[in-house]
């Protein structure tokens, strides 16, 4: 570009020693902007998860009487909308979703037999959920493994698993997305440095709220918190932190009632509780969970080496520690 300039101006060019003054693009031109769209397949049915991707990601007609109107737009507006009440089109957009490998409810495998050491297929309404994943693949509808699924899945069922949807034509996957931490011990990552003190502390709140609810006040414990179940303790430390949370409810609850109760308030009680509230307290302050534990070597989850094997190579573990993608 200098030697043209410099032609065009008749003086010959000088050499430049100076690095050329070029950025790359954030996005290729003429972009500004990017926009990904991912969805969890947390309470999907099969049902639902069909009907969506005809209407976003398919340009098929939808027509009224049709199951997947049902499940779209039974109840809605735009059932009675005179542009619509003799059906549409799909959108035709190119948007996939995630998907599970082993759940009974929309997952590839319906579980995981240990003592035979092999998966259980899933069928659905009379559909083998292999063949329906098949479909869904080459359609281009699934795109990323929400782990490999919510429960208790170890190491061998995860290998299988993977050498399951390696062997489909459109099955190597590259996105990982974490599911819940507290409901799937196979997720990777760092657990957002949490101590034991902040998760007991909220399960011993929701226990009264959980109480009401199973007798009947779900409209009055709603108002007040949408999370009513207290969380599950991870594998391996649940025996630990369940006894833990009742020496710390106990021992507050008991410090309470000594100090309103006059024959109870004695010194020795008083200070005897206080020490074992006080030292519980001081250990679960100091106490880390471990949820995510697909990356630990030393637990039944451990598949990070598979995941890098099969080729993941985007991860979405759903922390807030600093220099995480969240």
């Amino acid at each position: 570009m200098t030697a043209l300039v410099a032609l065009v101006h008749g003086r010959p060019a000088e050499a430049s020693t100076a690095p050329p003054d070029v950025d790359a693009l954030k996005y290729p031109y003429p972009y500004r902007a990017a926009l990904t769209v991912n969805s969890d397949i947390d309470a999907a049915t099969v049902e639902t998860f069909e009907a969506v991707h005809m209407l976003v990601s398919t340009r098929e007609f939808i027509d009224p009487n049709s199951p997947h109107w049902q499940t779209l737009f039974a109840g809605a507006s735009v059932a009675t909308h005179p542009d619509y009440r003799d059906g549409l089109h799909g959108f035709g957009l190119p948007i996939a979703d995630s998907g599970w490998l082993l759940n009974q409810g929309i997952g590839v495998f319906r579980e995981y037999d240990e003592a035979a050491g092999q998966l259980i297929p899933n069928v659905h309404e009379g559909r083998d959920m292999r063949e329906v994943y098949r479909e869904w693949l080459a359609k281009g509808w699934i795109d990323t493994l929400h782990t490999i699924g919510p429960g208790d899945i170890p190491r061998e069922a995860t290998r299988e698993a993977l050498e399951w949807l390696g062997r489909q034509p459109h099955g190597r996957l590259r996105v990982w997305t974490n599911h819940s931490m507290a409901r799937t011990p196979c997720s990777v990552g760092p657990d957002e440095h949490r101590t034991a003190l902040r998760i007991v502390k909220g399960n011993i709140a929701r226990v009264p709220l959980y109480l009401l609810y199973r007798a009947g006040a779900k409209r009055f414990v709603y108002s007040l918190t949408m999370r009513v179940r207290p969380r599950p303790y991870p594998p391996g430390q649940r025996l630990e932190m369940t006894a833990l949370s009742v020496l710390l409810a106990g021992s507050g609850l008991w410090l309470g009632l000594s100090l309103l109760v006059p024959r109870w308030r004695r010194r020795r009680n008083l200070l005897l509780t206080l020490v074992v509230l006080l030292g519980t307290v001081g250990y679960l302050s100091v106490r880390p969970l471990r949820y995510a534990q697909g990356d630990n070597p030393r637990t039944r989850y451990y598949h990070a080496d598979l995941l890098r094997q099969f080729g993941m190579r985007f991860y979405w573990l759903n922390v807030n520690v600093p220099g995480c993608a969240t």
